[in-house]
């Protein structure tokens, strides 16, 4: 009689893999099979009956489920909970019981079992819940965030003194956010001889993350049944070496209701790099119970693995033009994939490794022309003799190299402002009777800015001059830029301090090529703080408006306050937008309204009371229904467009037109209204060569013209087969572009455009995917890429979805056609670092330009935005180092680019 525990062991590939296929999920609506590969597993020890010691595991994770018929057994108890500094373990999520099923579950009537029949989990809980599947980048719901670091440096002295020999991490955190006390934690458990397994994580990048980024941490990637590395697994010289990831069955708590499992209650599917950790965690503490100490059971485990395989065997029903090369793996960690029988084999040898894991961070001073990258080397093994190491062309020989000892290996390498900020090292390491395989080190070049370090073609503005309290003094005022809403490319910026009563506004206003030293005004905002500051704009006439949110006791959403401030910055009047009738929508524009500016907006809602129909007395029972209107504002009081009764207002373009729709389901008319003072003056009848639905496409963006100047079309982007997207480019009455760009892979899926570029020659889109960087134009037959480098783990800390379109013109020829850009600003996401990503069509890459990509010290502080380039000027960043301003212009050194 076969057992539904039985065919739970069945299914357990990583363990005894019969070359089955795995199924993997890609996104909300579509899946693909991985063929398996026999043997690609584990390669588990023979039970040969010899007696072992137990290994204690402190799994640091979201508990476990005491109850569970094949943990209960496998439990060192009490646990400890780092969150609450309790016994209480319970898994409300399920996340750390399966993780703990890999690693020790115990076989019931010949049913599932985990990889070690020797260790024994201690559960210590530092999280409420864990990442959710399938393998698009993963976020951590409910209340995990920044505390984590903190719930695991006490998990880990907890663990250490309660006599645990390896510790457990399923989870990690960017390095961004860094813990001394983590710092501590990890010394502590390196002094006692505790080995610690983490995963790498699942959003497809060689960026560091913590813990893995430790040289004591083994860190672990993901591989499929296929043997070929996943998809979604970081991979790269942080990640040590790949275990099965993909469709891994193990225990799950059994008041929770498997999602994908329907075999037995209490066991569940899961894909992640945090089942690929526990299958290493699993065979060090096989190999300890044999005897072996903790740092030979280290390096067995990396010395003793098999080879990657390059090419995945995946296949679905996803349908694109995708070549070969979607399913080749340019990726790879340290070492190849585990496999404990050849670990307990191998010859012991020399294992030499450097001492910083990881991307290495190089700091540039910009002027420089050649940068030192100081590498350090460690042999965890066996004594190397009469040996080298090789990098990149620069030799170093050692006579011996002794088993836990380091030798430097400085070398220096040219830079140039130009190059892309990325490279990679290769390393052969050579001794006598041993030839490792070769490594690559990614070095990471950034251009460090501080008060001292400004490149030479910065703007700088002292000052320190300026009448504003704490400017002179302590750091305990903000700055912002002025949103131009004008045509001038004059840079204005606000000095932002908060006092008990609310925030002072000081106005600095610059010249076409630099700000000035002078506030012009100051605005005293009564009762409202910084935080509550949206925006400021600079409107055409040359007068002001700063926009807040406030919020109202008891009320759901907050009101807007519009702060209307001449040219002078002087309060001219407030204007409060309530959320009552309908909300102020993101996505506004400035128009001119019986002679004042006032937002143009789409958004649900209902009429204002002025605009409401007179009484009918053949409709007695009328009602004003809540629905899509175009709001502005009109002497203070809120207004809406008159539209038809069959008009459905979609967009609102550059230039005040808008975008409505009348008729019924595929029998739409389109037309474009042109406004004058709030009313229809015009309307202009929408031409398109074929049949497109343009109703619930997203918010139009803005383009940018290659040439800098004033464009007035609008990209239209919806969604279109799963994983596509469908873009319209509306120019003056037409579609210029209308187009379905699809995936480049199916392993992956577009997210949204970033960017939108275009003129009569060409048109160029950046696209975020689920995990790269995209660049498609007319001119290119295959779009351009780039890793986003992106962290998604905790949800306080997620990608910044920050990005900012920007032309770089050269220098040499201001009047050139610019070159396509992407912004991004520096975050805790990435590391604080700020770059600019070009499009280099003739070189078919995207670059992280050298030049532009800048990490401040603690004197200078990046504002966050840029300064748009204009037909006659280019592009700034901007920062503030101490009491200067420092504008950047992002233009080109060279005339070549």
């Amino acid at each position: 009689m076969v057992t539904n525990l039985m065919l739970a062991a069945s299914l357990a590939w990583g363990i005894s893999n019969s070359g089955d296929s795995q199924q993997i999920l890609i996104d909300h609506y579509t899946s693909g099979i991985i063929q398996g590969i026999a043997g690609e597993d584990i390669h588990p020890l023979v039970n040969t009956g010899q007696k072992k010691q137990k290994v204690t595991v402190a799994v640091l994770d979201t508990g476990v489920d005491l109850t569970h018929p094949s943990l209960k057994d496998s439990l060192v108890l009490p646990g400890f909970n780092a969150i609450t500094n309790s016994s209480d373990i319970k898994d409300t999520h399920g996340h750390g019981t399966h993780v703990s099923g890999i690693i020790a579950a115990k076989g019931i009537d010949d049913g599932f079992a985990g990889v070690s029949d020797h260790a024994m989990i201690l559960p210590i809980k530092v999280v409420q819940t864990g990442p959710n599947a399938p393998i698009r980048p993963q976020d951590l719901v409910g209340d995990a965030g920044t505390a984590l670091t903190e719930n695991v440096a006490k998990g880990i002295t907890e663990a250490v003194n309660r006599g645990a020999q390896i510790i457990h991490l399923s989870l990690a955190w960017p390095a961004s956010i860094h813990s001394l006390k983590v710092d501590q934690a990890v010394a502590l458990a390196k002094s006692k001889n505790v080995l610690i397994v983490s995963s790498a994580g699942n959003d497809s990048t060689l960026a560091q993350v913590y813990p893995c980024i430790y040289e004591e941490v083994i860190c672990v990637g993901a591989h499929g049944p296929d043997g070929a590395i996943s998809h979604f697994s970081n991979y790269g010289p942080m990640v040590d070496l790949l275990a099965p990831g993909i469709s891994i069955l193990s225990t799950w708590p059994m008041n929770k209701n498997p999602v994908t499992f329907a075999g037995q209650v209490g066991y569940e599917f899961r894909n992640g790099t945090s089942m690929a950790a526990p299958f290493v965690t699993g065979a060090l503490a096989e190999l300890i119970s044999l005897g072996y100490s903790a740092d030979e059971a280290k390096a067995r485990i990396l010395a003793g693995t098999r080879a990657t395989r390059q090419t995945s065997l995946f296949r679905s029903e996803i349908r694109g033009r995708f070549s070969q090369k979607a399913f080749e793996q340019k990726k790879s960690s340290r070492f190849g994939n585990l496999d404990l029988s050849l670990a307990t084999s191998i010859a012991p040898s020399p294992l030499i490794l450097p001492v910083n894991k990881g991307v290495m961070q190089i700091y540039w001073d910009g002027f420089s022309p050649t940068v030192e990258i100081p590498i350090s080397w460690r042999n965890h093994w066996q004594t190397a003799k009469n040996g080298s190491i090789t990098i990149s062309d620069q030799k170093f020989k050692f006579d011996t190299f002794e088993t836990n000892a380091t030798i430097e290996t400085p070398i220096r390498i040219p830079v140039h402002p130009d190059q892309d900020s990325s490279l990679s090292l290769d390393v052969q390491i050579e001794s006598e009777g041993f030839s490792q395989n070769r490594l690559q080190i990614p070095v990471s070049i950034i251009r460090l800015l501080t008060r001292n370090t400004l490149p030479q073609e910065s703007l700088i503005v002292p000052m320190g001059d300026v009448p504003i309290r704490g400017v002179s003094g302590d750091r305990d005022y903000s700055v912002r830029s002025v949103i131009n809403a004008d045509d001038y490319s004059r840079a204005d910026f606000l000095i932002i301090k908060d006092y008990s009563n609310g925030a002072e506004l000081s106005l600095i206003q610059g010249s076409t090529s630099a700000p000035s030293s002078e506030v012009t005004s100051t605005f005293k905002a009564n009762g409202l703080d910084s935080g509550s500051l949206l925006n400021a704009y600079r409107l055409p006439d040359g007068s002001y408006c700063v926009i807040f949110s406030k919020t109202k006791a008891g009320a759901p959403r907050p009101d807007f306050l519009l702060e209307y401030l001449d040219s002078g910055f002087q309060f001219q009047r407030e204007v409060k937008i309530g959320t009552d009738l309908t909300v102020l929508s993101e996505n506004f524009k400035w128009a001119k309204i019986n002679g004042g500016f006032s937002p143009l907006w789409i958004s649900l809602g209902f009429t204002p009371k002025p605009d409401l129909p007179p009484y009918d007395p053949w409709n007695p029972g009328a009602k004003d229904l809540k629905s899509p209107k175009v709001f502005f504002i009109d002497q203070g009081a809120l207004r809406v467009v008159h539209l038809s009764r069959d008009q459905l207002p979609l967009q609102i373009l550059p230039d005040h037109r808008i975008l409505v729709s009348s008729g019924n389901s595929y029998l739409q008319n389109y037309s474009l209204l042109t406004l004058s003072d709030g009313a229809v003056m015009h309307q202009e009848p929408l031409t398109l060569s074929a049949y497109r639905m343009l109703v619930g496409l997203a918010p139009g963006q803005s383009t940018l013209r290659f040439d800098g100047k004033k464009s007035s079309a609008m990209l239209l982007t919806g969604d279109s087969v799963p994983g596509s997207l469908r873009l319209s480019l509306l120019g003056d009455s037409k579609l210029t572009f209308d187009e379905t760009l699809d995936r480049t892979s199916p392993l992956d899926s577009l997210v949204s455009v970033l960017g939108a570029f275009a003129d009569e020659q060409n048109t160029g889109f950046f696209i975020e995917t689920h995990f790269d960087l995209l660049y498609y134009s007319r001119r290119s037959k295959n779009p351009l890429s780039t890793s986003l480098n992106r962290y998604s783990y905790i949800p306080s800390m997620i990608f910044s979805k920050g990005f900012y379109p920007v032309l770089i013109k050269p220098k040499s020829a201001p009047e050139a056609v610019g070159q396509a850009g992407i912004y991004v600003p520096a975050t805790l996401a990435n590391g604080m670092i700020s770059e600019i990503i070009l499009a280099d069509e003739e070189q078919k890459q995207l670059r992280h330009v050298l030049k532009y990509h800048f990490k401040t010290d603690s004197s200078c502080t990046g504002l966050g935005n840029l300064i748009p380039a204009r037909a006659d000027d280019s592009a700034y960043q901007v920062f503030w180092c101490g009491t200067d301003l420092v504008k950047i212009p992002l233009v080109s050194i060279t005339s070549g680019m």
